[in-house]
């Protein structure tokens, strides 16, 4: 016997899990959005730093870019980690809805009995 009783309907709980897991997906959605664009940020800055380095003989350019790159990097890092475990969660709300699922048609085929 799985998780969930077929003793009961689960049509709402089945509907409240899905919506988290729609809310889940929709924000690993936001943090790939956000690790792409910290990526088109990173060439941006790079490409600003060396037009000031080149243009005001700015000697502290490379140091201000190789500090964005570290912080970005950890900023990746984060990203990946959460977009990770959301994946997780994702995964783990797919199983119980299926399983939700199970439990709920042998309830109503019970139930139409």
């Amino acid at each position: 016997m799985g998780k969930f009783s077929t003793n009961v309907c689960h049509c709402e709980e089945k509907n409240k899990y899905t919506r988290v897991k729609l809310m889940c997906q929709n924000a690993r959605n936001e943090l790939y959005s956000a690790k792409t664009y910290s990526g088109m940020l990173e060439s941006r800055y790079g490409y600003i730093l060396d037009n000031c380095a080149q243009t005001f003989d700015m000697a502290e350019a490379p140091d201000l870019y190789a500090a964005m790159l570290q912080l970005n990097d950890k900023g990746e890092e984060e990203l990946d980690g959460a977009i990770d475990r959301l994946d997780n969660v994702i995964s783990s709300l797919k199983s119980d809805i299926d399983e939700l699922d199970e439990a709920d048609k042998k309830y109503h085929e019970k139930q139409s009995k």
